[in-house]
């Protein structure tokens, strides 16, 4: 068990990732706001990789705080599953680089950028986004950086979906192979969808 005290937990929860077996594992997140100070990333060094991140409810909070938050495996025959459920991810700057997928499910994730670079694939399912930020263009999910976006597929289902006006948001950028569907857009005064 690692205690994190809402400061710099990255600290903490980089430590619980590297006791894992090297296949990877699961670590489980009790409700609370877990604060991170610098970026975390995974560099998964056996064939078959996988890292779960999950909580009992969307009350545990993973505010990334602007940091990069995912895996590198670039080069590598590795493939890579990272998923997380039943957890809230803020302020992420994510990128995934290598062979694998990034599984969201029943997620809440709330001003968040998503890069798939280099082959990796993205499911999202009965998810809550939240895009309200300020910023002037904001691009929730990036796929096919690099040479990949042939290569690079996704999911994006079942999810509900808040822009607030003015965000001039871009949901999903992708050169790859995708499907967009179920998905509800919710509308009210202070949100719009065009």
């Amino acid at each position: 068990d690692y205690l994190c005290d809402g400061t710099a937990d990255d600290v903490e929860i980089q430590a619980a990732i590297n006791t894992l077996p090297v296949t990877g594992g699961e670590l489980f997140f009790l409700d609370g706001t877990y604060n991170f100070s610098e970026n975390l990333i995974c560099y998964p060094n056996s064939e078959s990789y996988y890292i779960t991140f999950c909580g009992s409810s969307n009350s545990a909070v993973l505010n990334v705080a602007g940091n990069s938050f995912g895996y590198n495996n670039y080069g590598e025959s590795n493939f890579t599953t990272f998923s997380l459920s039943n957890i809230s991810v803020q302020s992420m700057q994510s990128n995934f680089i290598g062979n694998g997928i990034l599984i969201f499910e029943n997620c809440v994730v709330k001003n968040t950028n998503i890069q798939l670079s280099i082959y990796p694939s993205l499911s999202m399912v009965g998810c809550h986004i939240v895009s309200d930020t300020s910023s002037s263009i904001n691009t929730f999910i990036y796929g096919g950086g690099y040479t990949s976006a042939s290569q690079t597929t996704f999911l994006f289902a079942n999810n509900t979906v808040e822009i607030k006006k003015g965000t001039n948001t871009t949901l999903v950028s992708s050169g790859g192979y995708g499907s967009v569907t179920g998905n509800t857009f919710l509308a009210s005064e202070d949100v719009s969808v065009t």
